[in-house]
């Protein structure tokens, strides 16, 4: 069988399957692209072709990270400033079509967990405080890179979300609710902004950031040991999976969540 537009000996040319995964050409918005998972993200878009913006809260960091993705020739740069603020996302956008030459991929990283407390004991003013992030912003996001951009060249979105979101864990209970919304939101939008924007979700298991690298203890580590693939995830791992629901790679593919967790929804 022919696809159409596809030659039979053009499918099973290695240089396609590379070029599926190569972003040239393309620019990037990564929020939360100091740190992490983010900074994973923005480091192998990068290194790929893209062109990338991060957003980070602070300007040191931000501006650090651009010039470290620069290095090498890439094209990168930064805003400093809150998800939740509306002149950080106007200011991100514009700058990427204007300083870039447009908004091809969003990826919503950025996120915020509340302290470890079961939702009966969640303080009142922490409710907000984690939507705002988590479930307004993206959508927020989304709206500017649809209407500065994509709705005319087309893109792809990329949603940070969480294993929380798939499975109740003690302790986190309103964030993994908002990730569960954001999961919602995820299909919502492949289904709007189809065929023009593909839409999907990454939903991480444990992954050692910098952060959580301060908390990392024996704990951690034996409850690593217990699941099924033996060891803590990296910010590398969601990077891989980013770049391939950012790319043509996952062309065929929208309104999914992808669970990068090592297998431990396959624990009871």
């Amino acid at each position: 069988m022919k696809v159409s537009g596809v030659g039979g000996s053009q499918m099973n040319s290695p240089r396609v399957f590379e070029d599926a995964w190569r972003l040239d050409g393309k620019v990037a918005l990564v929020t939360g692209g100091t740190l992490g998972i983010g900074r994973a993200v923005a480091e192998l878009f990068a290194h790929v072709g893209a062109a990338v913006c991060i957003v980070g809260r602070r300007a040191e960091l931000v501006d650090s990270t651009a010039e470290a993705l620069s290095r090498d020739g890439s094209k990168a740069i930064g805003v400093a400033g809150s998800v939740t603020d509306a002149e950080t996302r106007e200011s991100s956008v514009r700058r990427c079509v204007e300083e870039l030459g447009g908004l091809d991929v969003l990826v919503n990283n950025a996120a915020l967990a509340h302290p470890r407390t079961n939702l009966i004991d969640l303080p009142a003013e922490a409710l907000d405080d984690v939507v705002l992030v988590n479930q307004k912003a993206p959508l927020l996001f989304a709206q500017r890179a649809w209407h500065a951009a994509m709705a005319e060249h087309g893109g792809a979105i990329v949603n940070m979300s969480s294993h929380g979101s798939l499975r109740p864990r003690p302790g986190y209970g309103w964030y993994a609710a908002t990730k569960a919304a954001l999961n919602a939101l995820t299909v919502q939008l492949a289904l709007e902004l189809s065929p023009t924007v593909r839409v999907n979700a990454i939903a991480p298991g444990t992954i050692v950031t910098e952060t959580l690298l301060e908390q990392t203890d024996e704990r951690h580590r034996a409850r690593a040991a217990e699941r099924p693939l033996a060891r803590l995830g990296t910010p590398m791992d969601i990077a891989n999976a980013a770049l391939y629901l950012a790319s043509d790679a996952s062309g065929f593919m929208t309104g999914q969540v992808l669970a990068i967790e090592g297998g431990s929804l396959l624990m009871s």
